[in-house]
């Protein structure tokens, strides 16, 4: 196995552990959602609390860390497009965690020792919280989809299909606020 594999390899496994994790988050939260149990819905941001700097921070920066050495050992072109997707998908996603989600989360833990589980201020930040979240999941698998595809700008239809994915998945995260946001008033 050369060096450039074992990096690979690596940072394969690395964005497994990162986009994985994220995607289970998302799919234990869509549980909480439907069940419509607002303590647990609490509980679960507590959860999110734990896994950054466990398991999101540490996945996401071995994710580019091991992305740049693999790329530097392979000879690839950092002016490629879909390296520069990977890497601003990387700077979104950390922008979005430090910028958004850290102060965020404080804000709602404070929320929370005010006025509950059920105070509208929490509702709403926790609601606007898991939009952002599922945002950035899918910004995630437009990454993946590109790292995979290596689309050049000669690419229409790839890139059109990931923006496509982004649109969707936008759309979708606003959509499912609206209506859990109904659903709970």
């Amino acid at each position: 196995m050369t060096l450039y594999e074992v990096l690979l390899l690596l940072h394969i496994i690395a964005a497994i552990i990162w986009v994985g994790a994220a995607t289970t988050y998302f799919a234990l939260e869509l549980r909480t959602d439907l069940s419509g149990d607002v303590e647990r819905e609490t509980s679960h941001n507590d959860d999110a609390d734990w896994l950054a700097p466990r398991l999101f921070i540490p996945a996401s920066m071995a994710t580019l860390i091991l992305g740049v050495l693999t790329a530097i050992e392979g000879n690839w072109d950092f002016g490629s497009l879909w390296i520069i997707i990977g890497l601003t998908g990387f700077g979104v996603s950390f922008a979005t965690g430090i910028g958004y989600f850290e102060p965020e989360q404080k804000k709602l833990a404070a929320a929370i020792e005010r006025g509950g589980a059920t105070d509208p201020e929490v509702r709403r930040r926790m609601a606007n919280l898991k939009m952002v979240g599922r945002i950035e999941l899918a910004v995630l698998y437009v990454v993946v989809g590109s790292m995979v595809a290596k689309p050049t700008g000669d690419d229409g239809a790839v890139l059109f299909v990931l923006a496509l994915t982004l649109a969707a998945a936008v759309a979708g995260a606003f959509t499912w606020r609206r209506r859990m946001s109904v659903l709970r008033t």
